[in-house]
């Protein structure tokens, strides 16, 4: 049972997402200890939100695989990734695609976010922060 309190998100702290996502297509493929995560981002900058700036998702306990941005294979050397994000510094400035996949075991997940199992069972559970388990996102 958990029993720290989680920080108090305030409505004056919210700030716009510098990018929109148009549209997400996921696919699974499912294994226990090693479940791979396609993820097809269609994102754009937010007009409403004035300045460029490096694209960061967030993303907890995934194993990046690889990413692409439209069509092209990133290296190493055109993100940065820590424990809970992925920043991409340079992103166009006109629509874009953003595939990333990952690989997730959904048999270690303890925290019953995002997907795991139990008795055998795939399980989700995505609100409010459980998707960042699954894939990096905004």
């Amino acid at each position: 049972m958990r029993t720290d309190t989680p920080p108090a998100i305030l409505l004056k702290d919210y700030r716009p997402p510098s990018f929109l996502i148009d549209t997400v297509n996921l696919d699974f493929s499912l294994e226990a200890n090693a479940t791979r995560v396609r993820s097809k981002l269609m994102m754009r900058r937010n007009p409403a939100v004035s300045g460029g700036g490096a694209l960061q998702l967030d993303g907890e306990g995934l194993k990046l695989e690889q990413i692409k941005l439209d069509g092209r294979v990133m290296s190493a050397a055109d993100y940065s990734i820590s424990d809970t994000t992925l920043t991409v510094p340079h992103v166009p400035d006109k629509p874009f695609a953003l595939d990333i996949t990952t690989i997730i075991d959904p048999e270690a997940n303890k925290a019953l976010q995002g997907l795991y199992r139990s008795k055998g069972i795939y399980c989700t559970q995505c609100e409010a922060q459980g998707f960042r388990r699954i894939t990096y996102f905004l």
